[in-house]
């Protein structure tokens, strides 16, 4: 990981954990189940539910909320919810990652004594 010398980490960095923040939640589509809101209304997406489908019956694969017939007619996408999940996995991953960095940094100062 790139670092520069006070340990923040580099623009590029920063841009793949945003990456990683956006698509994860719509990777999360495919692993959460429906989830019954209301009569014929299912939502889906982790940690918050960001994509509602109305209809009867569900589609059998979810990969068809996709296709266009179903996503124009049947699917609403909640966007502020979605950028919500991107922040909060961002934030996550940017945490973790600090704290990784602050851990190792310590125990090579441990590990290294000055004299």
């Amino acid at each position: 990981m790139k670092m520069n010398k006070l340990g923040t980490m580099t623009l590029s960095v920063r841009l793949i954990i945003l990456g990683v923040g956006l698509l994860l939640p719509l990777l999360s589509i495919f692993i959460s189940n429906y989830e019954p809101i209301g009569d014929d209304r299912y939502a889906l997406g982790l940690p918050f539910r960001f994509l509602n489908y109305y209809g009867e019956t569900l589609p059998a694969y979810k990969y068809e909320l996709f296709t266009w017939d179903v996503f124009t007619r049947h699917v609403l996408f909640n966007a502020p919810l979605y950028f919500l999940n991107a922040v909060l996995i961002y934030l996550v991953i940017f945490a973790v990652i600090k704290i990784i960095v602050i851990v190792r940094t310590r125990n090579t100062k441990r590990s290294n004594p000055v004299e």
